[in-house]
């Protein structure tokens, strides 16, 4: 009898362990949050990238790939392979930028739209549009998921914080 208890928590013991294991697991994969020990790999579709600003288009901005870094001998402008609508590589200052968080925007803040016009655009179309810097002007519909930029209403899914100062026009 008492050999009968021993084996039955014994299996009690291990059939919770694993119970645990796996739901833990379970949960980690249906919601994508992985486990502390694992390498994080980001959501941000531009992570890795950068934006160059387009020369003859005021406030306008392409994303490009570093080719040569910025030092003083270039007067800190980078090489960029630019990946917008004009393509080829060149000389521009560059900056980092990630995807806009609600709690990030407050009218008169900088932030980068782009405007491929699609709801959902893919990575290649994030990378092909010209991005446009505008100051928000009206968050009163940020419950929604949308600002305000200049006149136009925008949803947040659509705009990035520049990390660095930029130029507005």
């Amino acid at each position: 009898m008492k050999r009968k208890i021993i084996t039955m928590t014994i299996f009690m013991l291990v059939f919770i362990a694993l119970f645990t294991g796996c739901a833990s697991l379970l949960d980690s994969l249906l919601n994508n949050t992985g486990s502390s020990s694992s390498p994080m790999v980001s959501s941000d579709p531009l992570d890795g990238y950068v934006f160059a600003y387009v020369e003859g288009l005021p406030g306008s901005y392409h994303v490009a790939k570093i080719t040569k870094p910025a030092s003083p001998a270039t007067k800190n402008q980078a090489e960029v392979m630019d990946l917008g609508n004009q393509g080829g590589k060149g000389w521009a200052e560059v900056f980092t930028s990630h995807p806009a968080d609600k709690s990030e925007l407050a009218v008169g803040e900088v932030v980068l739209h782009q405007g491929s016009g699609f709801s959902d655009p893919d990575k290649d179309t994030l990378k092909a549009t010209t991005w446009t810097a505008y100051y928000i002007t009206d968050i009163s519909d940020l419950y929604k998921g949308e600002i305000m930029i200049g006149t136009e209403t925008v949803s947040i899914k659509h705009l990035r914080i520049p990390d660095t100062e930029i130029v507005v026009d």
